[in-house]
């Protein structure tokens, strides 16, 4: 070597103006949307589990439905058909 050394030094500077500007838009572009990501993956899953209880409330309805028309012909007849008998208005 010839005794010849060259160095670059690089040092940390704060941003400022435009730079700085430049900097927080995209660092808020960022986390706005990162939370537009997270509320929608949140409906999401609202909606999934509200359609998972919708589909759980309907098996329910199915089986009392079930449970009734065992109940009718165990009975023999059709329960929906029983008259009730008319009721007067009396006076004094």
């Amino acid at each position: 070597m010839d005794g010849n050394l060259y160095l670059e030094i690089n040092s940390k500077v704060p941003l400022q103006g435009a730079e700085l500007e430049e900097y927080l838009a995209k660092e808020r572009a960022v986390k706005e949307k990162e939370a537009a990501k997270k509320a929608a993956e949140e409906r999401r899953q609202r909606i999934l589990e509200a359609d998972e209880d919708d589909t759980d409330e309907d098996s329910e309805s199915d089986s009392d439905s079930d449970d009734e028309n065992e109940v009718e012909r165990a009975l023999g007849g059709d329960m929906d058909t029983l008259k009730m008998p008319k009721q007067r208005n009396r006076k004094g």
